[in-house]
């Protein structure tokens, strides 16, 4: 059976997409720091942008996009297994905040940082944004997430309430 061909427009916009990620230094940090392995999120890339541009692609097509040419079975095991991983994690940080592991304000911090994770998003995509926005969002961003990732944040909430019985 013959795959059915990607054309180099749709090629090219994709590999540039993702290559602009691999350039963000927010990506990096969040892609290192991620419970998803690299062809997982790779994948989820791959899935994503092709539906966001409306290019309507077929598995086969997607998987041939991928750096590594994979099977289309292997593709979709890749992004069913990435999509396994990103709802565990988001249970993970649930399942955190209910056991008082994280504080109230972390999980707040979340939100904001999800806002401004977005915005940031979106003024790439807009291409609208000067550098020196980008770089200032970027860097604040990074801050954040230092922050609210350090260790003995997420433990002092433990020292400051009873935890729950588990």
């Amino acid at each position: 059976m013959r795959r059915s061909r990607v054309s180099r427009e749709v090629r090219q916009t994709i590999g540039s997409l993702i290559s602009g990620l691999r350039q963000d230094p927010v990506f990096n940090l969040l892609s290192r720091n991620s419970s998803l392995a690299k062809a997982q999120l790779e994948t989820l890339l791959v899935d994503a942008l092709s539906t966001e541009e409306a290019f309507n692609l077929t598995s086969d097509q997607k998987a041939s996009l991928r750096r590594r040419k994979v099977s289309k079975g292997a593709f979709n095991r890749s992004l069913s297994q990435a999509h396994k991983n990103v709802r565990e994690s988001l249970f993970t940080t649930l399942l955190m905040g209910y056991l008082g592991l994280l504080e109230s304000s972390s999980l707040a911090s979340f939100l904001e940082l999800g806002e401004r994770l977005s915005e940031l998003s979106a003024s790439y995509r807009q291409g609208n944004a000067s550098s020196r926005f980008i770089d200032e969002n970027r860097r604040v961003i990074i801050q954040m997430i230092e922050e609210i990732t350090q260790p003995k944040r997420m433990s002092k909430a433990l020292e400051a309430g009873e935890p729950r019985d588990v």
